[in-house]
């Protein structure tokens, strides 16, 4: 039975071989390039006689990728690359049946296929966050990360140092994606916050 034309925020083995037409597409953009060799490589290997069109929206490939994954991509016969381009519009009957996409000198192209998977990277969502210690990318700091100029007073009325995972405010713990360091996998991220819960038990009972 054919599966039903899809479009996912993942690329995961599972969700790629729902497609099972003529065309598949890896949407990147900026932060998630660690993503882009194993979905664009899985998306071909789980749907026989699929092409791959990996839609980059920078013009250099390799600005945050290793020359080694960039080679990966790029030697794969059935992975098409399109970089400095952009997904402006998608179009179907009740399915996906083909995607728009626009390069930046303005030139379109409408691509047909039946499954786009959008990598969009892990930004984290920490703009609401005032009081805690941030490091460029908004991630949060903690533990060892932090430095002397971080830890308020609070700390010296305490008179202890950030355990594991706790950040800039006694008490506030970040683990996964959201701190900064992490390694952002899901199986990490578990562990991250079954440690974290270790270092709150270590401060409750000294």
């Amino acid at each position: 039975m054919r599966a039903r034309p899809t479009r996912s925020s993942s690329a995961s083995a599972q969700a790629s071989r729902l497609v099972q037409a003529s065309c598949l597409f890896v949407v990147r953009r900026q932060g998630a390039a660690s993503a882009i060799p194993t979905a664009s490589v899985q998306g071909k290997n789980n749907i026989i006689g699929t092409t791959v069109d990996l839609i980059v929206g920078r013009a250099n490939l390799g600005k945050d990728m290793s020359h080694y994954l960039v080679e990966r991509i790029r030697a794969h016969h059935a992975i098409r690359v399109h970089t400095d381009t952009t997904c402006t519009a998608l179009r179907g009957d009740g399915a996906l049946r083909g995607v728009m996409v626009t390069s930046s000198t303005g030139v379109s192209e409408d691509l047909g296929c039946d499954g786009l998977f959008c990598l969009i990277s892990a930004e984290p969502a920490t703009g609401w966050l005032t009081e805690v210690a941030l490091d460029p990318d908004g991630s949060i700091w903690t533990d060892r990360d932090l430095e002397s100029i971080d830890l308020g007073v609070a700390w010296e009325l305490i008179g202890r140092s950030p355990v594991p995972f706790e950040t800039s405010i006694p008490g506030v713990f970040a683990a996964g994606d959201a701190r900064s360091g992490a390694v952002k996998r899901v199986a990490a991220s578990v562990g991250e916050g079954a440690s974290a819960v270790k270092s709150v038990h270590r401060i409750l009972v000294p």
